[in-house]
């Protein structure tokens, strides 16, 4: 009996198992963490782990055939697993009172966790390689010492300060029970090969390798799907998303259906209406009146809050000033000016504040005064603002003309948007056959025909030419049907051109068209300028509204000071 492979050999199967098991068992592993389960169920899951990494490199004769970079691979990942073991117990011991348990189990953990690190050192060029899973290992392992370390720290001050329990040699310590969650299954191939070969008849199925063919089939299949690659991409695909870009970079040159909408007094553009509903959402002028009135009061109040620090401070210097007349010599106290430099700095500081944003202010209420008729307009509703606009049937000499040229342009832009569907139709369907198209029994039959059955015959990729033309012939109706859609979009795409140019023309020499166009400009930048005004508007609110804080602070203190200084001349009055 001949010796089998060294890499077929029980013990490397063996070994190729437990890694396998390995890799499940670490699966588990994850989902526990992912779903936050106890840190003794996660403690048990990862020493399982760690025992089929281990057992992977017991036998010296496997070790001797698997790549170095194996063995550092699993010497890190049996380390870790011991590692993460002994770091989630010593979390349960927390939690059952066993604090000297605690720390041993974390001293354990960081004896192995620093077993990985070392690993990782010496393995580093095998870590620096293309897998992005072994950076990820590595930031565990570096995760999981910061995390020892820390709760290591933590239960060796708490146990020398609180719990003095004494800390129990390693070798005292109970075992980690072992939660087994995967297991070796057999394929039933192997354990009942006659099922595997028989139909449920009790016939015998057809030939493992029955469907290997030679390999010229193989080549023409290939040549095959390449030019039915080359017709999708090319004449079919190709030609659709040239034609779309063409007339989409026409449209945008020319603004349409803008242009169009701008003019035609029976429709808004969309973008103007889209503007008129955001601006009632946002109520309108008349919250922003709201917001205005609500922004000057505040500014008056903090500018209130400020005078009456001022006032009190004030008043309380003449209080000080009159008794010092009175009293002369025997007034001894300091003079308040010396006293309230501080106060009175930190109140020009509030002045010179409110001044600015009192300035702003008034630079918003002036920018809505510029913008307010825009804004009233935006505010009302769709069909009174339509109705407001200029409009081109006053201007008789060219309404009827330019009517026809824009109900032409929209006939050839709606022509041109529906035989673009028509074309991404004729694409998909394109695709799907393609995706479905199957040539392997025309290619055998033909293969067949060729070698007369005969498998020493030799043939090549280019005998099958005419299978190829034969085929190929069912992508003829995508491709005649896409020519002549992109021939007419051609064709529409010039006239839109030339119809354009005459309705340019006529709209630059018509009046009412230019104050409508100018009329809509108007209210697209009132738009911009209700969404600014809103926004200075909300910031100045929210300034005022936590600057008032700081303001009335400062008013008690100028209160309190003063209050505190009448106190005091009373008693020296006295």
């Amino acid at each position: 009996m001949p010796n089998l492979r060294p890499d077929l050999s029980s013990n490397m199967l063996d070994a190729l198992t437990s890694l396998m098991l390995a890799q499940a068992q670490e699966a588990v592993w994850h989902k526990a963490i992912m779903e936050h389960m106890k840190s003794g169920t996660v403690a048990r899951l990862a020493i399982k782990v760690a025992d089929y990494y281990s057992s992977v490199l017991s036998d010296k004769s496997v070790c001797e055939l698997l790549p170095s970079s194996w063995h550092t691979y699993i010497r890190i990942k049996a380390a870790y697993y011991t590692a993460t073991s002994q770091y989630n117990k010593a979390n349960e011991c927390i939690s059952l009172s066993r604090y000297g348990e605690e720390i041993a189990r974390l001293r354990l953990a960081a004896s192995f966790n620093r077993q990985a690190l070392e690993a990782i050192e010496s393995g580093s060029s095998f870590l620096r390689g293309s897998l992005s899973i072994n950076a990820t290992l590595v930031n565990k392992v570096e995760t999981l010492e910061k995390s020892i370390h820390a709760d290591l720290l933590r239960a060796e001050k708490d146990n020398d300060l609180v719990y003095m329990e004494t800390v129990p040699q390693v070798s005292l310590l109970p075992p980690i029970l072992r939660s087994d969650m995967v297991k070796p299954v057999m394929p039933s191939a192997i354990t009942n090969p006659t099922q595997y070969i028989k139909s449920s008849a009790g016939e015998f199925n057809r030939p493992l390798f029955e469907s290997l063919v030679p390999l010229a089939v193989h080549q023409a299949a290939s040549v095959y799907a390449d030019q039915k690659e080359q017709i999708m991409d090319v004449d079919i695909a190709g030609k659709y998303q040239v034609i779309q870009r063409d007339y989409e970079s026409l449209m945008q040159s020319l603004d349409l259906p803008r242009a169009l909408d701008i003019v035609d007094p029976n429709v808004l553009p969309t973008s103007l209406v889209l503007c008129n509903e955001e601006v009632q959402h946002g109520g309108g002028i008349r919250a922003i009146r709201d917001m205005i009135n609500n922004v000057q009061t505040m500014s008056l109040k903090a500018a209130d809050i400020v005078d009456e620090g001022f006032d009190a401070i004030e008043e309380e210097n003449n209080h000080d000033e009159i008794l010092r007349r009175q009293y002369g010599n025997l007034w001894t106290r300091p003079p308040s000016q010396l006293l309230t430099k501080a106060l009175l700095t930190e109140g020009s500081k509030h002045h010179d504040t409110i001044q600015a944003a009192q300035k702003a202010d008034r630079i918003v209420r002036a920018k809505l005064g510029s913008w307010s008729r825009p804004i009233e307009m935006l505010s009302r509703p769709v069909e009174e603002m339509k109705d407001s606009l200029p409009s081109i049937v006053s201007d008789e000499s060219h309404y009827t003309q330019l009517q026809n040229l824009i109900d032409r342009l929209r006939k050839l832009i709606q022509e041109s948007e529906d035989a673009a569907k028509f074309r991404q139709h004729l694409v998909e369907d394109a695709r799907k056959l393609a995706a479905e198209d199957d040539i392997s029994e025309a290619l055998l039959a033909k293969a067949s025909e060729l070698t007369g059955g005969i498998p020493t015959v030799k043939i090549e990729p280019e005998q099958f030419k005419g299978v190829f033309t034969q085929e190929l012939k069912k992508y003829g109706k995508f491709q005649l049907d896409m020519n002549t859609s992109v021939d007419a979009q051609v064709d529409r795409l010039e006239t839109m051109q030339q119809v354009y140019e005459e309705f340019a023309m006529i709209v630059r020499s018509s009046d009412g068209a230019a104050k409508r166009q100018k009329a809509i400009q108007n209210l697209e930048m009132g738009f911009d300028k209700f969404k600014e005004i809103r926004t200075n508007l909300v910031e100045g609110i929210n300034f005022y509204s936590k600057y008032m804080d700081t303001l009335t602070k400062f008013k008690n203190s100028c209160v309190d000071f003063a209050m505190a200084r009448r106190m005091e001349a009373s008693e020296l009055a006295r």
